[in-house]
């Protein structure tokens, strides 16, 4: 079974960033540079990483 939960992300999960966020993966990153560039909100499974 494929899929994810919301406001769940399993990081064990094959390819987990585009399970859960499709072909936005890349613009959510770029977004998510712009806004953090520090990484200050950043987390094991957050985009800014990824």
């Amino acid at each position: 079974m494929r899929g994810g939960y919301v406001n769940y992300i399993d990081a064990a999960m094959p390819d987990w960033q585009v399970t859960y966020y499709g072909q936005n993966v890349n613009r959510l990153r770029d977004v998510a540079r712009q806004y953090d560039p520090d990484a200050v909100f950043g987390f094991a499974q957050g985009l800014v990483r990824a």
